[in-house]
């Protein structure tokens, strides 16, 4: 009984010896406290969230009372938000990255990788960790906890993919692509030129009793139903992205041809929205062409510029279709839906 318990205990001493020479030896490949921290649980009580790269870009997410601010300018895209915070709240250390290719993955982290910061409402940081590349198979992440040495492969439980997409640095990526948001009451008027044809622009005005006006004076009165109908249509235009750095920016603003120019004022706004629209040139992008094969334009996207604030943007046309309406419009019996455009007979925006 005896020299059981003896080789028992050697049997105990020899597998703890080996455990330690194996698995804690260079760092080691076991998972150590403080090591794994890139998880934050509750992201509720997120109230910021710092993102740097090696290339020098930065990007600073605060939490508002109702929405996110990116560098203390423009409002944060809640997509991108909800998704970077669903990420920090799910992933977790898998496990360590082998000795034999952690120097690799050590330098790429030091070249590519991404410094992430996450801090409570009262500023106090929750978690300080390195995003990398994807493992091979994509489905996994290397990430470094700030202040270690030991990388580790980081993934959500039930997901897919690798992390890396979720933080990105580009200041203009991150800014919400809401152009202008109106409940019907809060509009005071519209009005939209178009330079092209004339006789389809209008001003419709919402101030009390609402009324459509244009350079053909009716002889019928305006479809009222088709007024209400249509305010219903600005409960959101979205910008399609950015495009400030386009390298032909300054070519459509001078020479472009103008579709049209659309102004939306608010009951109680200071400035009016105003966006001037250009016909988009057909490039390598487009898929289609507005006016058949020969056509110079992009059958997709117009070009944007928006006054208010100066920035250029790509906008569809399937989005804001639904508002760029003729004067005409307004004056026939079958009222517009928000889920159906005008009928073929009452389009004339298209100069057809």
């Amino acid at each position: 009984m005896k020299k059981t318990l003896i080789y028992l205990l050697l049997l105990v001493v020899v597998a703890a010896a080996t455990w330690f020479l194996v698995f804690r030896k260079d760092g080691g490949n076991t998972m150590q406290a403080g090591e794994t921290n890139f998880r934050v649980k509750d992201t509720a009580d997120v109230g910021k969230v710092f993102l740097a790269d090696m290339a020098g870009n930065q990007v600073l997410l605060e939490r508002k009372d109702d929405h996110w601010t990116v560098n203390g300018k423009y409002i944060a895209r809640k997509d991108a938000v909800e998704t970077l915070l669903a990420g920090i709240n799910g992933q977790e250390a898998q496990y360590v990255v082998p000795t034999v290719s952690r120097d690799l993955i050590l330098k790429q982290l030091s070249v590519s990788g991404v410094k992430t910061e996450v801090y409570n409402r009262n500023n106090k940081k929750l978690a300080s960790f390195y995003v990398g590349n994807s493992t091979q198979d994509y489905m996994g992440t290397y990430m470094l906890a700030d202040g270690y040495k030991i990388p580790y492969v980081v993934q959500i439980m039930g997901f897919r993919g690798y992390l890396t997409p979720r933080y990105f640095t580009s200041e203009t990526e991150w800014r919400s692509r809401v152009l202008f948001t109106y409940k019907p009451e809060d509009i005071k008027k519209v009005e939209i030129t178009y330079p092209e044809v004339i006789d389809n622009s209008f001003v419709l005005d919402n101030s009390e009793r609402p009324t459509v006006t244009g350079s053909v004076q009716m002889s019928i009165p305006v479809n009222e139903a088709r007024v209400k109908s249509y305010l219903t249509l600005f409960g959101q235009g979205a910008a399609e992205g950015y495009e400030n750095d386009f390298l032909y920016k300054d070519s459509i603003l001078l020479k472009g041809v103008k579709y049209c120019t659309l102004t939306i004022e608010g009951k109680n706004d200071p400035k009016p929205f105003v966006m001037d629209i250009y016909h988009r040139p057909v490039d390598k992008r487009s898929k289609n062409t507005g006016d058949g094969i020969n056509s110079p334009w992009d059958g997709d996207r117009y070009f944007g510029l928006v006054r208010n604030t100066g920035d250029f943007v790509s906008i569809q046309k399937m989005t804001f279709s639904r508002i760029l309406r003729s004067f005409g419009e307004f004056y026939v019996t079958d009222a517009p839906t928000a889920d159906t455009t005008a009928s073929k007979k009452a389009m004339m925006h298209e100069g057809k």
